[in-house]
């Protein structure tokens, strides 16, 4: 008698610069699925969108100190 086991990939890890996905082999259709293939994109985008809020109060915060006045914009 003897055993045997077999591997089939069921994804794969791309990574290409700070960007990560998961590309993957079947045929899995599913809302989840679908779901956590977005996600990197989405965190992407609030990452983006909270950066350049912040940039925006600190500039608009280093304007107002140069002519003396204050901003708080949160």
């Amino acid at each position: 008698m003897g055993g045997g086991a077999s591997v089939n990939a069921e994804a794969f890890l791309v990574i290409n610069n700070d960007n990560v996905r998961i590309v993957s082999m079947g045929n899995d259709n599913s809302p989840v699925s679908k779901l956590v293939d977005l996600m990197p994109g989405i965190i992407d985008k609030v990452n983006g969108f909270i950066v350049k809020r912040k940039d925006k109060k600190a500039a608009q915060n280093e304007a107002a100190e140069t002519s003396g006045e204050y901003y708080d914009n949160d």
